[in-house]
């Protein structure tokens, strides 16, 4: 793809690779764009409606799909330029469920994440899902990528020591899973017995390669847990709601 000529004021634009998160169009006037780049990490991006695109796939932008762009910075974010993009056309083919799980996950990205912050394992995890959400179970493609996730954030606590607590949260009306290593101050949480079968799966979840051939023993018990933790524990971690659940709960 040839570079743009022209330069926003005197400073030319920089060059990205990234991986579209959200997508939100602003009418005829543009969209504005959430992408993990592989230079910079999460990055808020405004494309306007003359940002031309330059070679393009089958599809068109989605969560999911690769493209490289020029872009200028901006104090509210990112100015793209011209782009050029595989397409996307993994909206095509997904269920309902599989779309809830997704956006389940993006939230995850978005909320673990700082913004501008490069991180080359995560921009390789989130191909990977894009592609595997479609090809494996949904749900236990979303809650492997989700403790991977939380690794690579830098929350994962040890499979083998923590303890896993329930308790109500009276901020968002639930009952809720708590993690930690030391005793909860709060008498009103119990502790939750997580067997050695469920730990070991939690550690086979964080050491799965993403292979095709690749299995993983899962208990129906263990995922469940899994799951109900993981999201938990992000909003334990983020001190913010996962609003896409209750999505998923309505659909599930």
């Amino acid at each position: 793809m040839a570079r743009l000529k022209k330069t926003y004021g005197t400073m030319p634009p920089q060059r990205f690779d990234g991986i579209v998160l959200r997508l939100r169009k602003q009418g005829q006037a543009g969209a504005v764009l959430t992408i993990f780049t592989m230079q910079q990490g999460l990055r808020y991006a405004y494309m306007p409606a003359s940002a031309k695109m330059v070679k393009a796939g089958m599809g068109r932008l989605q969560p999911f799909c690769v493209l490289s762009f020029n872009a200028w910075e901006r104090d509210t974010g990112l100015l793209m330029g011209e782009y050029e993009s595989n397409g996307g056309t993994l909206l095509n083919s997904m269920s309902l469920e599989q779309f809830a799980y997704g956006a389940v996950f993006i939230e995850m990205v978005t909320l673990l994440l700082p913004e501008k912050q490069a991180d080359s394992s995560v921009y390789e995890l989130l191909k990977i899902y894009g592609r595997f959400i479609n090809l494996k179970d949904s749900r236990i493609v979303t809650v492997i990528a989700g403790w991977q996730l939380i690794e690579r954030a830098g929350y994962m606590p040890d499979p083998e020591q923590v303890q896993v607590y329930q308790g109500w949260n009276v901020n968002h009306g639930q009952m809720e899973y708590y993690l930690s290593d030391e005793l909860p101050v709060d008498e009103n949480l119990h502790r939750v017995e997580l067997s050695m079968p469920d730990r070991n799966l939690w550690k086979s979840i964080l050491s799965y390669r993403w292979s095709l051939d690749e299995t993983i023993q899962i208990r129906r018990q263990g995922i469940d847990l899994l799951e109900c933790v993981l999201y938990d524990y992000v909003m334990q971690c983020t001190d913010k709601p996962l609003q896409s659940i209750q999505q998923l709960k309505d659909l599930l």
